[in-house]
């Protein structure tokens, strides 16, 4: 018998959101948008940065919207 694990919850009600599987995933798997593997390939293969320097955008530009969000639900 397995036994039953307790969903987590966390900011959101990400329990019951519906690409959880995905996102859960999303280490192993990465994005489904193809854009952005499209994206990093060009600026670091064609234009020369370096991956940390690319993960760094999308961790400044994710955080930004983050920020944005929980200034909306506060407001």
């Amino acid at each position: 018998m397995m036994d039953e694990q307790k969903p987590t919850t966390n900011i959101g009600g990400g329990v019951d959101h519906p690409d959880r599987h995905a996102i859960d995933d999303w280490v192993l798997n990465g994005p489904k948008n193809a854009r952005i593997e499209e994206l990093v390939r060009e600026l670091t293969l064609e234009q020369g940065l370096r991956l940390h320097d690319v993960e760094n955008v999308l961790v400044e530009a994710l955080e930004a919207r983050r920020d944005q969000q929980r200034r909306r639900d506060l407001g």
